[in-house]
């Protein structure tokens, strides 16, 4: 577990917040299970990082990001991941590149149901693959789908 708060502080260390998209408030992040869609290099990680800073303290283990494209991860499942992070008190898990990841359908709906004060944001590039996980997730979570830049959001970053 250490190693991947290590991690997430060097992924925090070096995420820039001189932008901001408006995107993060729309996001229902207290729901149990949130979904964040959308087509690669839009701003998934930079968003769920960047929430991730505006709302938990430094060094806080009630927040865990994780990026499920990096063969480092320590546990040999996701719900066992979760489970231990629950058990030391975790409160907000953050799961990027979930699609990466074989049986991610299963074990979001196996977390949900059996740690269920445990909150888990989850996000990925291959919507189709997500919808079509081989588990009816759609009375669980709560997903948000995330465009492009807006000609406005363009305007601020030039």
């Amino acid at each position: 577990m250490e190693s991947l708060y290590r991690l997430q502080n060097v992924l925090l260390a070096n995420t820039s917040f001189a932008f901001r998209r408006n995107f993060i408030d729309s996001v229902h992040w207290d729901e149990w299970l949130t979904g964040v869609l959308g087509a690669r290099g839009v701003g998934k990680t930079t968003c769920m990082l960047q929430y991730i800073s505006e709302n938990f303290k430094p060094n806080s283990r009630e927040a865990l990001y994780v990026t499920y494209d990096n063969p480092a991860i320590p546990y040999k499942n996701l719900f066992e991941l979760a489970d231990d992070f629950y058990k030391k008190g975790g409160k907000h898990l953050f799961v990027d590149e979930i699609r990466k990841y074989p049986h991610w359908a299963i074990e979001l709906k196996n977390i949900y149901d059996l740690l269920p004060k445990l909150k888990i944001t989850f996000s990925g590039s291959s919507i189709l693959k997500l919808l079509t996980g081989g588990v009816d997730l759609s009375r669980r979570a709560v997903l948000h789908y995330l465009s492009g830049l807006s000609y406005r959001e363009k305007k601020v970053i030039r």
